[in-house]
């Protein structure tokens, strides 16, 4: 059988209808959404430098998991990411906080030969950060493990969990002091980050750096949770819009104890004791922090908008990053609080040592300048920073030394060549990686 070609005009027509057929096929289907995590390297590491989670990303952020060992807390992240359908490969961020004390003194070499066997590839690198804890919730327990993950639930899929008091998020699983041992948080909503707060003034006339002036750890946690609570409602936030809570604890002065108890029970009258569907993930720890001066407790908050917007009715363009917002006061040389509006970008960055010093303010310049270098190879700066969070090891000179960090951040922040400043946590521990004596960590808006 001969097979005839068409005539040049049928193939022409035919031809057209093929090329009209393929267009229509591309522009109905929908676009590929970006990867939920994007890794950037660090070179001779086994993590990486950086994780951008796409906007349009669901996030999941786990709670504090106790391990009697480096490997026990990491299978118990595992174990809850398997729970939710995941695996560490979905990861962005980890951070270990390892037990520092006498009978079992700081060491990195147990946590990255288990991070190895668990993390390491063929898995995605996830962004990590590591520092010391003087004491840590539960009997045994050597090692406490938090983390974000990231995925793209399926169109027509639910997103697991449990229905928060806010749309926009669930929770899964069961954590201590009735939280969650996850809070998953849907893309379509502003993101709201503060700085590490501290408690008023329980009793003024006290003597100043005394326990006394600033009252028990419960007295203390309240008084942040209600300071926390005014900065949420003046954001355009409710206290039922928060989904992570991260307690840094300090050990009394006198006493040399942690109370972990105190923390907790103020955390549940608060939370579930307010509402039953109230369960953020949280995370709790201890370091000496701010112990010198009577404070023996500083807390973070993560929360969601409830309307998907946030205070973003109308971007600021005039701003180098319009979908990120900062508040507080003009003097302040950090912000109370960051907030991201819907659908950007976040980036968490490992936590980065510079060169080893005898001179915080040095070591610290050389942190901060890491962490430039790491910004700019993403063709991000500075004025991107959500939160940074920092590490100092200040020992028995804790004046001097945190005087030495916030000059150093000085040099960076709040300055005529960039007015900006990010929400801020510096949280003094015992010790870090590499004998060094500061490690910090930002989270970003974007590339």
């Amino acid at each position: 059988m001969s097979i005839h070609p068409l005539p040049s005009r049928a193939r022409f027509f035919a031809c057209a209808l093929f090329a009209v057929l393929v267009a229509a096929t591309l522009v109905s289907a929908d676009p590929a959404p970006p990867p939920a995590i994007t890794f950037h390297a660090l070179p001779e590491a086994s993590y990486d430098a950086a994780a951008t989670v796409s906007g349009y990303a669901t996030k999941v952020f786990l709670s504090g998991q106790p391990g009697t060992s480096a490997e026990d807390a990491l299978r118990r992240l595992a174990g809850e990411l398997n729970a939710l359908g995941l695996s560490p490969a979905n990861l962005a961020n980890v951070r270990g906080s390892l037990l520092d004390t006498p009978d079992h003194p700081f060491s990195m070499a147990p946590w990255n030969a288990a991070w190895e066997r668990l993390y390491a590839e063929p898995a995605p690198r996830a962004t990590r950060t590591t520092v010391a804890a003087v004491a840590l919730p539960g009997a045994n327990t050597r090692v406490v493990a938090e983390a974000v993950a990231a995925f793209h639930a399926e169109p027509e899929g639910s997103v697991p969990g449990r229905p928060s008091l806010n749309p926009f998020v669930r929770f899964h699983g069961e954590g201590a002091h009735g939280a969650s041992a996850s809070a998953i948080v849907l893309p379509g909503t502003a993101l709201f980050f503060s700085s590490g707060i501290l408690a008023d003034p329980a009793d003024p006339r006290a003597p100043e750096n005394s326990v006394a002036r600033f009252g028990s750890v419960a007295a203390q946690t309240r008084s942040i949770f209600a300071k926390l609570e005014d900065l949420l409602l003046r954001e355009g936030f409710q206290w039922e819009d928060i989904f992570y809570v991260r307690g840094l604890l300090s050990p009394d002065p006198e006493t040399g104890e942690t109370d972990f108890a105190g923390f907790g029970e103020t955390f549940e009258a608060h939370f579930p004791g307010r509402h039953p569907r109230l369960r953020p993930a949280l995370t709790i720890w201890s370091a000496p922090g701010f112990a010198p001066t009577g404070r023996l407790v500083e807390v973070e908050i993560y929360a969601a908008a409830a309307d998907g917007r946030g205070p973003f009715i109308r971007f600021d363009t005039d701003r180098a990053h319009p979908g990120l917002q900062m508040t507080g006061t003009e003097a302040a040389r950090i912000s109370s609080s960051g907030t991201v509006a819907r659908y950007q970008a976040l980036t968490w960055f490992s936590g980065a040592i510079g060169t080893a010093s005898d001179d915080l303010h040095e070591e610290s310049i050389s942190t901060l300048l890491t962490l430039l270098r790491r910004l700019r190879d993403l063709g991000l700066d500075f004025d991107a920073t959500v939160h940074l969070r920092a590490y100092p090891v200040v020992g028995e000179a804790f004046s001097a030394k945190m005087g030495d960090w916030n000059q150093a951040y000085g040099r960076f922040f709040a300055l005529p060549v960039n007015p900006h400043k990010p929400a801020r946590t510096s949280f003094p521990v015992t010790a870090l990686p590499g004998q060094r004596a500061i490690e910090v960590e930002i989270l970003a808006i974007g590339p």
